[in-house]
């Protein structure tokens, strides 16, 4: 009787008189119920978090689909002037932060190195679109890399970059500062990176290397 076994529905256990048998199963036991208990409080603990993030939030950011004839034709215009390809930036939400330069001061400095690296590290500002070449020329004089996105008063916001692939990423990190900037009027307002740290991440050479893949 050394040892022999039950058969239940859920496995076969096998019993013995070694101790150290024993020993071996409570601790695996111990530490699968273990695993699963953490899974399920991290699990709990997080919904339980974000539920309450939620209901903090005033309101929510429409990145939803919003080109018209009319940002067609600016961006048209924009790419003859500034001698680039210019396309529109497609959120609702954008049109927001280009009611003036006031509205538009979160989307003015960067929130993260990747909206650096992709989107450049400043936005250009134009008050008047006729004057965007000018604008475009100013900016030059302070920065030392042409700006990706343009943000137009009245008008909308818009794309600047001649490769495809690069403007498809500065899309998706543009539409996602808006979603931050959205987010944060519910947490106390944007807190965005500071010229220093700015400056840091576009001269840093693993950065520039980023910045042309």
């Amino acid at each position: 009787y050394s040892h022999h076994s039950i058969q239940t529905s859920m496995c076969p256990i096998r019993f013995s008189k070694d101790p150290e048998y024993h020993r071996s199963i409570v601790t695996v036991k111990v530490l699968f119920c273990s695993i699963i208990y953490l899974k399920l409080s991290k699990s709990s603990l997080l919904s339980a978090f974000i539920s309450k993030l939620e209901k903090q939030v005033k309101r929510t950011a429409d990145v939803s689909d919003a080109v018209t004839p009319e940002k067609e034709q600016a961006a048209q215009k924009l790419s003859s002037l500034l001698g680039h390809a210019v396309e529109v930036v497609p959120a609702a939400e954008a049109d927001n932060f280009v009611k003036d330069k006031t509205a538009a001061a979160p989307l003015l400095k960067p929130f993260t190195p990747d909206h650096i690296v992709y989107c450049g590290p400043y936005p250009l500002f134009v008050e008047n679109i006729d004057e965007a070449k000018n604008a475009l020329d100013a900016f030059m004089t302070e920065h030392d890399k042409e700006p990706r996105l343009i943000l137009v008063q009245g008008v909308g916001a818009f794309i600047m970059e001649d490769d495809k692939g690069k403007a498809a990423k500065a899309q998706l990190l543009v539409k996602d500062a808006i979603k931050l900037a959205v987010y944060a009027e519910s947490f106390g307002g944007p807190l965005q990176m500071t010229d220093e740290i700015t400056y840091f991440i576009t001269h840093w050479e693993a950065e520039a290397y980023r910045s042309k893949k």
